[in-house]
């Protein structure tokens, strides 16, 4: 099987495997497991197992330890992700999916939880100090001894409407300024 390979130590170790159709292997630490592999055909890279023909990179790592770590001390884009081939999902996927501040070391500022709620300021749902979105719609904000909303009609002319409440898409009441307004159900 005409392959090129790279042994070190009197147990003559596995650090590096070359096969005749372009894969190549790298060792781990003691030679038995390839833990990096280049499969030639399908120009796929796999670290810490071997890549699936679907995938141009698949990483796998023990638990406990993150995949990768991005440091950027020169401008504001640690990484990107581009789609050039129109398609329309982006998948990141954490149970929960936790976004941090602080390049990753700061408190936590966002969490999706595994049915789909999100909470934005906290951890939980329902959280004083922290905005949550159900699954199903629902808006909670709560916060302490403070202005829980802030809502502030920009443009042209001081008067319309700054909140409007539906249901079933028809307009059920709204909230207007200049002068101050509240109806519901059309009864101002």
């Amino acid at each position: 099987a005409n392959t090129l390979a790279v042994r070190t130590g009197s147990s003559y170790s596995n650090r590096l495997n070359i096969a005749s159709n372009g894969d190549i292997s790298f060792y781990e630490d003691t030679g038995s497991t390839a833990k990096m592999v280049w499969k030639a055909a399908d120009e796929s890279l796999g670290i810490g197992t071997s890549p699936q023909s679907f995938a141009k990179l698949q990483v796998k790592t023990d638990t406990n330890k993150q995949i990768a770590m991005f440091s950027n001390t020169d401008g504001a884009t640690i990484g990107g992700i581009t789609d050039t081939g129109a398609s329309t999902t982006l998948r990141l996927a954490g149970s929960p999916l936790i976004m941090t501040g602080a390049g990753g070391s700061g408190s936590e500022a966002i969490r999706v939880t595994s049915s789909g709620v999100v909470v934005v300021g906290g951890t939980s749902a329902g959280q004083d100090g922290a905005v949550s979105i159900s699954n199903t719609g629902y808006i909670q904000a709560r916060i302490d001894n403070d202005t829980v909303a802030y809502f502030d009609r920009t443009g042209a002319g001081d008067n319309g409407e700054v909140i409007r409440i539906q249901q079933n898409g028809s307009t059920v009441g709204s909230i207007a300024s200049g002068p101050f307004s509240i109806s519901a159900a059309g009864v101002n």
